[in-house]
């Protein structure tokens, strides 16, 4: 696979755009109550004022109509102001207007949350604890992850969201449209469901592969795609610490894996161990290291799918002509 470096957003179908059309919907009613790891969240008023934290929520809410008042500055895969490119896009098409960037270096920023007077506080795509919970709930009502930190299908988030903002019925419709450019490369490409995959981690030199469990959203775009999970990966809770010496005892067609520098791709297809296992071998891997890319597939909010998918496909499709 050439490694792309992504400099621009690429235009994905005209079906997957269809998530921006105008949705007839009747206003949800407030106030209403949203569930999370700690508890149920009271919500009062419609939002207007909406600051994000994590992951995703800021792409989702713009999607939904909402340019956040704040949202974390991203240092990692943004377009070069501090925004992922997919949201600085969704947001030029709403307003002018652009989010103040919250520095997460240090830790939340609470002061300066609080400065921006928000009506609501969305993290549900995020690793606050309890005590960060109850600070930010001071300042407003906030939403936290509902299992699991860092974690959780872009659709439940999706929903979580569009139910605090009240408006669900436009979240199903950004899920539908969706799920429907999900589902017309999966047609279009019908190879892809007589192969296994697998999503994992790899960091040169480490002496470890991590594979990421059916529960992760990036290997539940894996499967949307078509692709079915070996049946080690398919039975874990968890996600799997595989030592290299044990590659082989997870049998896969297609390898993908996300790394912090491109050069860390060829180092998977020549290290003497990497090179041996299977789907390296036989030229099934897919090694994704531009920033803004690893985002999109690690992260994948409905914007960022728009951005990625035909990328995505299209590298699979690529190595199963070896």
């Amino acid at each position: 696979m050439t490694l792309r470096i992504l400099a621009l957003p690429v235009a994905i179908s005209l079906l997957a755009l269809a998530a921006f059309a105008p949705v007839a919907a009747i206003a949800d009613e407030f106030p209403v109550s949203v569930d999370h790891i700690y508890g149920p969240t009271i919500i009062p008023a419609a939002p207007v004022r909406v600051v994000t934290l994590g992951w995703m929520t800021q792409d989702i809410v713009a999607d939904l109509g909402i340019i956040p008042v704040g949202t974390p500055k991203v240092t990692w895969g943004d377009d070069g102001t501090g925004l992922l490119p997919w949201f600085a896009d969704t947001i030029a098409a709403i307003a002018p207007e652009r989010s103040a960037l919250l520095s997460i270096d240090d830790g939340i920023p609470f002061e300066d949350i609080l400065a921006l007077d928000p009506d609501v506080i969305l993290a549900p795509m995020s690793g606050i604890d309890e005590n960060d919970f109850a600070r930010l709930s001071s300042i407003a009502p906030t939403v936290a992850y509902e299992k699991s930190a860092w974690d959780g299908r872009w659709q439940d988030v999706t929903m979580t969201i569009g139910k605090a903002l009240g408006k669900t019925a436009e979240a199903e419709q950004l899920i539908a449209d969706t799920n429907a450019a999900v589902a017309a490369e999966r047609a279009a490409h019908p190879e892809f469901a007589d192969r296994t995959a697998i999503f994992s981690y790899i960091v040169p030199g480490s002496g470890i592969m991590h594979v990421y469990s059916p529960d992760a959203s990036r290997v539940q775009m894996l499967v949307d795609l078509g692709f079915s999970l070996p049946p080690e990966v398919s039975a874990a809770t968890d996600g799997i610490d595989l030592s290299t010496e044990r590659l082989a005892t997870i049998d896969t067609d297609v390898l993908v894996a996300w790394h912090n520098e491109p050069e860390e791709i060829e180092y998977v297809k020549t290290d003497p161990v990497y090179s041996r296992y299977r789907p390296v071998a036989e030229g099934h891997y897919v090694g994704i290291a531009d920033p803004s890319m690893v985002m999109a597939v690690v992260a994948p909010s409905p914007s960022a799918i728009r951005w990625s998918l035909q990328i995505l496909v299209n590298d699979l499709a690529e190595v199963l002509k070896n």
